[in-house]
């Protein structure tokens, strides 16, 4: 939780967390595999700005969770059996890793080379699995926005000689992209040698015995493939679930809040919860239905309901409304906004520390309605009269026609082929810097 304003003496806040390691910023997460950020540089501040701050002011406990309220009491209770008094308390717990149902989340966390792509520790454990020797294949479950950011990340380990991407929709990022642009980014990644799988889904997880350094048999099973509807076998030595996530409500539950029956602490248009003097912000909470989230699409100037959006509002009302009048949630701005990972470009084909925006190692950029060629019909204009028109006496104008051409005729210029690369990358495919760029131009119809 950041104090974004000033607050009154009679607010104290106290901040409670888990480990450094369960801090959940997927959208960084790419940028550590490649070695160009470190952990600390994913903090929205260092640790010495929550130390610099007198204890009555604001106090911070690491690696101590909240199990429970009181809320009769204005109580809260920690792990370490300890309780605070509080005069306001916000929920900002945030959200885990969903799992698809034909994975228990007991068996995924008892079964080696299974992993999902949500924080720090999620990644180390990543890292340091797939430097064994025998992980040479990794395979993600969901082509979305996380899904494609942890297939870039294994990509790019020296270690993983093959890539494969299991994705249920007919292209990746089905959400933000229409058919035509999913296209042109499924080709775009099987050219670096990415081994797509579309419209399928695992029926279930393959698994086989561990067998320990000393030719024991563990009690942990090692992940080994999948099977598909169809009976087939797609084999793989480490999996990274991106299949979606669940708001993180269980102190909530377990303290009598209310919650939504798909997950999430249901709030009102001001964040305030069930129980009185209790809040809510971020992926953990339910507003009309939906819970919002993520930071990349949610900076609070884009008027997008978000995890940033929510706590402005919050601080506002917690610390303002003494000469303003509260602020309440508005209707999101749902527009698609692809978010991309930035990364610091270290080679010499662009500026030192220029940030690029890339998505699996393809720079994406939208500039209007670059389809509207494809769905309008091309006109041409005529002058059929320059003098003044009978229905304008008060207005010099000409009238005009527009003809319109048949789709034959037109001379909209096709798309361009896609050209053969020089270079092949490590696993087999095309170099992206390497490829052609695909240009869908915009014409003026008229």
């Amino acid at each position: 939780m950041d104090i974004v304003l000033d607050y009154p003496p009679a607010l104290n806040p106290v901040v409670s967390s888990h480990d450094v390691a369960d801090i959940q910023m997927p959208e960084g997460l790419e940028v550590i595999f490649v070695g160009a950020l470190s952990v600390e540089d994913l903090y929205l501040n260092p640790p010495s700005w929550y130390a610099q701050h007198h204890p009555h002011r604001l106090s911070y406990h690491l690696q101590e969770t909240v199990t429970h309220l009181s809320p009769e009491k204005n109580l809260i209770h920690t792990s370490k059996n300890r309780s605070f008094s509080y005069s306001k308390c916000v929920f900002a717990t945030g959200s885990r890793a969903d799992l698809p149902p034909y994975v228990p989340p007991d068996e995924a966390e008892k079964t080696r080379g299974v992993f999902v792509y949500r924080n720090i520790a999620d990644l180390e454990g990543i890292i340091a699995y797939a430097e064994q020797p025998s992980v040479k294949h990794a395979v993600v479950v969901g082509g979305g926005l996380l899904g494609l950011e942890a297939a870039k990340a294994v990509y790019d380990m020296p270690s993983i000689s093959r890539v494969s991407i299991i994705n249920r929709q007919a292209y990746p990022l089905s959400r933000q992209l229409d058919a035509e642009a999913g296209e042109m980014v499924l080709h775009q990644i099987e050219a670096m040698g990415v081994q797509v799988l579309t419209r399928c889904s695992p029926v279930r997880q393959i698994t086989r015995a561990h067998t320990n350094d000393d030719g024991s048999i563990s009690n942990q099973d090692v992940f080994a493939g999948f099977e598909f509807q169809d009976g087939s076998i797609h084999e793989a030595d480490l999996v990274i679930y991106a299949t979606g996530i669940r708001p993180r409500d269980d102190v909530a539950k377990a303290s009598g809040l209310q919650c939504h029956p798909r997950g999430g602490i249901i709030v009102s248009d001001d964040l305030k919860t069930s129980v009185d003097n209790v809040y809510a912000i971020g992926e953990c909470a339910s507003w009309k239905e939906n819970s919002y989230g993520l930071i990349g699409p949610g900076v609070h100037h884009a008027q997008a309901a978000s995890s940033v959006e929510m706590a402005d509002i919050l601080a506002f009302n917690l610390t303002q409304t003494t000469s303003h009048a509260p602020r309440l949630m508005n209707a999101p701005d749902l527009s698609t906004k692809l978010k991309c990972v930035p990364f610091i470009s270290l080679s010499s084909e662009y500026p030192p520390n220029r940030i690029l925006y890339r998505l699996m190692g393809v720079d994406v950029a939208s500039f209007g309605d670059y389809f509207v060629d494809r769905r309008l019909p091309l006109g041409k204009t005529h002058i059929i009269n320059k003098s003044k028109s009978s229905h304008d006496q008060n207005h010099d104008r000409p009238a005009i026609e527009i003809s319109i051409e048949d789709a034959k005729d037109s001379n909209t210029a096709p798309l361009p082929e896609k050209a053969p690369s020089s270079g092949r990358g490590r696993h087999g495919g095309n170099d992206p810097k390497d490829q052609p760029i695909n240009c869908l131009v915009y014409k003026d119809p008229f």
